[in-house]
């Protein structure tokens, strides 16, 4: 699955369903969200961190044409947008660089968490094998920065797109 930013009028994005494009890489390092970074992620796009917290922000570099593509990727992750377990049970067989990518969204302070989020997240990383803390903060992630498409119950958390959401 593939989706694309399509640029229109007034700075407004649209996201449908699109064939390939493997022009556009990504990459990033575990603890990206601390540094200052910067990354190209296609042309004219770039992903920088935050001066002000909240992690990565998507920033245009140059201008784009109404009806350009701006940004196409495959999700990290697709999983049934009501289903905690899913999300987990489909987490926990990632490979670690999405994991990685994943956790690497989440910029909540743990205390400010929601306390019924910490003990589900208690409960399925048990039930998984996996370390609390970062099943938490993927529970966390997924709450805040999941797109949900069509009408089929599915949601895909996306590296890039989710930062579109960040930025200004």
């Amino acid at each position: 699955m593939h989706d694309v930013c399509t640029a229109r009028a007034h700075n407004q994005a649209l996201v449908a369903p699109h064939s390939s494009i493997s022009s556009m890489s990504t990459t990033t390092t575990p603890g990206m969200k601390s540094e200052n970074v910067v990354v190209a992620v296609g042309d004219g796009l770039e992903v920088r961190s935050h001066d002000g917290g909240g992690g990565c922000i998507l920033v245009a570099t140059k201008a784009f044409a109404k009806g350009a593509i701006v940004l196409q990727e495959s999700p990290l992750i697709t999983f049934k947008a009501k289903s905690p377990e899913d999300f987990i049970q489909k987490f926990s067989t990632c490979a670690d660089e999405i994991k990685d990518k994943i956790l690497d969204m989440g910029h909540r302070v743990f205390q400010d968490i929601d306390k019924g989020l910490k003990e589900d997240g208690a409960k399925l990383a048990n039930e998984y094998d996996l370390d609390a803390d970062q099943v938490v903060i993927a529970l966390d992630v997924r709450h805040t920065n999941a797109f949900s498409f069509g009408t089929n119950g599915d949601a895909s958390l996306f590296w890039c797109a989710c930062k579109a959401n960040h930025s200004w």
